[in-house]
């Protein structure tokens, strides 16, 4: 691949210079690493070096290419797997955001596109039993809708149908967890619907929506409509006053009072609240927008990190699926895109938490620089704070 100069890369703001420091010590440090990545493909070393190139003084063109080139070393192992995280979605993301460092990339993410929208024109997805491979954002159809929705240039209906067709019915059977492949963590789910953003019905709500605003057929309203109504119904509020709701339901009884200390982007009240604001503006639902914004507030009321955010693993504090950097980046969603106060001053205790903690951001990077639980997920949210650079959020369903 023929790398480009610096003089073509196009900068439209910059970043607070703490967290650009800290984002180019992490990403200089992958770059000339020469330990082998594993797990598959991810798009956040990639993402990282598209906004570091984007937001940041020209000498970091370099910085970003040398990331680059080992993250395009070890991009082969997620093309057999169409999935967001480990597999061609995310490949996908990552190309598209890291064109600000090498213009060539779009030939890369034109490739993968195509890769991607051939793959999911087969029956890859099973309907039953349901696995979370089947549906959800993290491994399934739905990150792969988020992803193209994200990049703007393809179809994103195969992959959209197939959810729409596990979403016939007002109880949601279709999408009743039906196969844990094994996986002994995940059988408290068996038999029941999950509701998080992660591995639920809140990520098929945040694909059927994206599937929506890209132009996708009126079909896609009523599933949409379906999974938001029956969110609405399984909400509850602990004895903290958040209004939230179980990881699942479904099962014919009410969440108790009992508070979750799960609430981040991957469960809980953040992700599914900011799931519904945005079904409520695609539906043109006030009813589900001013739910939504309850919850959220509710949440931003009682937040404490010392309950509401694991003390370890670091990945788990401070990571974007259960952690802080998650919940800031749906703060400044809720302040950006529907005004609310007390989201933007959530944002600011939460940004000074994860800058406070930079000497365990960098320890994460040395294991970690996925966008879900690494380092590079929470610089990348840190950078896109005050940047006009937040496409890349549209593939984990936030703007």
């Amino acid at each position: 691949m023929k790398w480009a100069s610096t003089a073509h890369v196009p900068r439209t703001a910059t970043a607070a210079p703490e967290v650009m420091d800290l984002a180019l010590l992490v990403l200089d440090e992958y770059g000339r690493s020469t330990r082998r990545s594993d797990g598959g493909i991810d798009a956040g070393p990639a993402v990282l070096a598209g906004l570091c190139t984007i937001l940041g003084p020209a000498p970091t063109v370099e910085v970003g290419l040398a990331a680059l080139r080992r993250w395009l070393q070890h991009s082969s192992s997620g093309a057999g797997h169409p999935a967001l995280c480990g597999g061609m979605a995310g490949i996908l993301l990552g190309a598209t955001t890291a064109q600000a460092v090498d213009p060539s990339l779009g030939a890369l993410r034109d490739l993968v596109r195509t890769a991607l929208t051939d793959a999911t024109t087969a029956r890859l997805w099973r309907t039953t039993p349901l696995a979370w491979r089947d549906y959800d954002v993290v491994s399934g159809p739905s990150g792969v809708v988020l992803a193209l929705a994200a990049d703007g240039q393809g179809p994103v209906g195969p992959a959209a149908r197939h959810l729409v067709s596990l979403c016939t019915d007002n109880l949601l059977s279709g999408l009743r967890f039906g196969d844990g492949l094994g996986d002994p963590r995940v059988q408290w789910g068996l038999g029941q619907v999950n509701t998080g953003l992660a591995h639920g019905v809140a990520g098929v709500a945040a694909a059927l929506t994206a599937a929506l605003s890209a132009g996708a057929d009126p079909e896609f309203r009523q599933a949409l409509r379906r999974v938001c109504d029956w969110l609405v119904d399984q909400a509850g509020t602990d004895r903290y006053g958040i209004v939230t709701w179980p990881p699942a339901g479904g099962s014919g009884h009410r969440s108790s009072d009992e508070p979750s200390r799960r609430q981040a982007w991957c469960y809980g009240t953040p992700g599914i609240s900011w799931m519904l604001h945005e079904a409520g503006e695609v539906l043109d639902a006030p009813e589900l927008r001013a739910c939504a914004a309850t919850a959220f507030a509710s949440y931003c009321a009682a937040f404490d990190p010392d309950f509401h955010l694991d003390t370890a693993p670091v990945s788990s504090r401070l990571g974007v699926c259960h952690g802080a950097a998650g919940v800031l980046a749906i703060a400044d969603a809720f302040a950006l895109h529907a005004g609310e106060a007390r989201a933007s001053a959530l944002g600011a205790e939460l940004e000074a938490l994860l800058l406070a903690h930079s000497d365990d951001v960098i320890a994460l990077a040395a294991s970690d620089m996925s966008l879900l639980t690494g380092a590079a997920g929470v610089l990348a949210v840190l950078l896109s704070r005050t940047s006009p650079t937040r496409t890349w959020m549209r593939a984990i369903a936030l703007r």
